[in-house]
Parts: structure tokens; sequence; C-alpha cells
């Protein structure tokens, strides 16, 4: 952990010399990842998007509970674990998905202000031991991700279009593998 540290720091300074021989403004920019993730409003607004795909999964299982807690048996018991593994198995991949379009989104804003601001390299914070604050990037791209507009809902159709659309034609080979199977038998008869 030490040598990883001592390199990074090694390389920063490297890097720091470099922009100060140039004399050009910082080529290095410092991001706190997990703030800038978190507190952009691209992430409030899936945040939101997930909460709202999940109420009805999170009203029907709590339902179940309710009535598993009035009428223990069986039936209850059974409804309430197919509520939750609903609840799961949707939100779980959803989740996933969601997050997953936000990272990429985060990735090219990121990318494109570095190529914009003519910076070398962004580093996270975390792998920096001091930088000076004109060097520090996280609210330009917290607020370069308030411009971004991720439709979260219509990704979700589309993916299911797409889904709908490869299933369709396997539905539609079959009966013509099946006709052209019996053709192939009838010669044989």
């Amino acid at each position: 952990m030490k040598r990883i540290l001592l390199s990074l720091s090694s390389v920063l300074a490297c890097l720091m010399i470099l922009a100060a021989c140039n004399q050009q403004g910082p080529s290095i920019g410092v991001l706190d990842e997990a703030k800038a993730f978190r507190d952009n409003p691209a992430a409030t607004a899936a945040m939101e998007f997930l909460k709202q795909e999940s109420a009805p999964l999170q009203k029907a299982a709590g339902d179940a509970y309710k009535a598993m807690q009035k009428d223990k048996n069986e039936a209850t018991e059974a409804a309430y674990r197919e509520a939750m593994e609903k609840l799961q198995g949707v939100m779980g991949p959803e989740q996933q998905r969601v997050v997953g379009l936000l990272n990429t989104e985060f990735e090219r804003v990121i990318k494109e202000y570095r190529k914009a601001k003519g910076l070398s390299v962004i580093v996270a914070r975390k792998s920096v031991l001091d930088a000076d604050e004109a060097v520090d990037v996280t609210k330009d791209i917290i607020a370069e991700m308030g411009k971004v507009k991720i439709d979260f809902a219509a990704k979700a159709e589309a993916k299911d279009s797409k889904e709908e659309a490869k299933a369709a034609p396997a539905k539609t080979e079959e009966p013509a593998k099946a006709e052209a199977g019996e053709k192939a038998e009838e010669p044989a008869k």
C-alpha cells in the first residue's frame, strides 16, 4: 500500500512539475468521484426513477408481509416469499442497468470535460495526498452532470422492444423449421 501511494505521489509530483515548467494553467484535475457521482442531478433522477419503479413491488411485498403477520400459514408465507423474490428479481437488474447508464454518462462527461479544459489527466481525490483547490474539478463535473438528461424509462422500453423483436423471429422460425422438417420427411416415406 505504501509502495502504491509513493508511486502515485511521485507520478503526481512529476506531472505538477511538468505543468509548472510549461507555465500553462493546471493540466491536472482532481476529482472526488464519490461526491461527484452521488451529488449530481442525474444521480438524483436515477434514484427517483428506481424509487418509482420499486414502489408497486414494495407495496405488494409489504401487503404480503402484513397478511403473513395476521394469519401465518404456508400460503401467506409463500405469497410473501414470492413478493420479495419478485421485488429483488426485478429491481436488482434494474438498479444495475440504471447505475450502468449513469456511470456511462459520468465517464463521458469526465472525458469531455478533460478535453475541453485541456487537462492531461484527471485523478481520483482518494489517490492524491494533497492538492491545491485550483485543480479540484468536482464542482465542475457535478455542474456538467446537471446538464445530462437520461430517460431511464425510455431506455428500459427500448430494451424490452429489442428483446421482444429477438423473440418474435424465433417464434416464426420454429414453424418454418417444423414445416421444412415435415417436407424433408415426406420423401423418405
